[in-house]
């Protein structure tokens, strides 16, 4: 997963989206199973201070910290334009138009990846050229 003296982004909780990070440096990978990280804390109030934690609130590398609150940043700001469309007959009929198309691999289109998202259109592996002139479309680090 990761490599001893790394620094990392650490999110208490690791799928909440907008939440803090703080830096944290891999000290030791724990047994396969545990699925725990031993980190030191690098800054604020606990900083020197060691302790086992769940690997999965290691988001990132801090080297793409930025990148990935970039991404955050512009999910948030659609979301805001989005009003509360999730439900309504248009986002309904959205979606049934998309689950109706046959879609090949790699391009795919849907609504949202997370509940979070569900209002927001993702498109995977498409030209996005025109798609990226509309406010508010963005590619994220992963590409989509």
């Amino acid at each position: 997963m990761t490599e001893e003296g790394r620094r990392h982004a650490y999110r208490e909780r690791a799928h909440t989206p907008g939440d803090p990070v703080g830096p944290v440096e891999l000290v030791k990978e724990g047994p396969p199973r545990s699925h725990k990280a031993k980190v030191r804390w690098l800054d604020g109030e606990y900083e020197g201070l060691e302790e086992w934690v769940p690997k999965i609130r290691l988001v990132v590398p801090w080297e793409e910290k930025e990148a990935l609150l970039k991404d955050e940043r512009r999910m948030f700001a659609a979301l805001e334009v989005s009003d509360d469309v999730y439900g309504t007959a248009t986002y309904l009929a959205v979606e049934t138009v998309f689950f109706a198309i046959p879609q090949e691999a790699g391009a795919e289109v849907w609504c949202g990846m997370k509940a979070v998202e569900r209002q927001l259109l993702s498109i995977d592996d498409l030209d996005a050229e025109e798609l990226l002139a509309e406010p508010h479309s963005y590619v994220d680090r992963s590409g989509e």
